[in-house]
């Protein structure tokens, strides 16, 4: 691949006109430092399965925490739920040191996209579960305030009811009143109020 091509696919990438890097690269050989936008490229138009054994391929002996977020939420939507759940979880280990750094995408957002990933997939016990993690992290901050949730790296909590209220019905890990009145009880009072949207 000439620089030229490179050059182009990176451009077209910039662009996020994705099905022309796919359609252009058709079946030649691409470089190396090209695959995970082509993996991304795939992922954007929807090759999953494609986009999930690219970035397995480039997670490989991998330290690097985007990556193996990156299968997680391509496998998920192949179809491969434990694929993906591993990968997370990986992810997150490789993540942690990143993230004292002041680097890297913060776990909790990991867990947020994860989370939508397997509720875009049908995997709703799943969901929920991931969802409970992230109940979790609001319940140990218990503020719900959006400028500190924000200097600590952690998704607004409108996004997590949003998340929540789509999650909820569909799932039968647990009782959804009690899962509701548990998180609300370790909330400050906007959190509490805005819990009262998912009864």
């Amino acid at each position: 691949m000439s620089n030229e091509q490179l050059e182009s696919l990176n451009t077209l990438f910039e662009e996020n006109k994705f099905e022309e890097i796919i359609a252009q690269i058709g079946e030649s050989e691409v470089e190396k430092s090209f695959l995970p936008k082509l993996a991304l490229a795939y992922f954007h138009t929807e090759s999953y399965g494609k986009s999930a054994e690219l970035f397995e391929r480039l997670s490989v002996g991998s330290k690097d925490a985007v990556r193996w977020f990156n299968l997680c939420t391509s496998a998920i939507m192949a179809g491969d739920t434990q694929k993906g759940l591993d990968a997370l979880h990986q992810a997150i280990k490789l993540n942690r040191e990143k993230e004292t750094n002041g680097e890297g995408i913060p776990t909790p957002f990991m867990q947020l996209y994860a989370t939508r990933a397997l509720l875009d997939s049908g995997k709703y016990n799943q969901a929920f579960n991931q969802l409970n993690e992230l109940a979790e992290i609001y319940g140990e901050l218990s503020i719900t305030d959006t400028h500190f949730l924000y200097m600590r790296g952690v998704p607004f909590f409108d996004e997590f009811i949003n998340l929540s209220k789509e999650i909820l019905g569909k799932q039968e890990v647990t009782d959804a009143k009690q899962w509701v009145s548990y998180v609300s009880s370790r909330l400050d009072e906007d959190g509490k109020e805005a819990m009262k949207q998912l009864v």
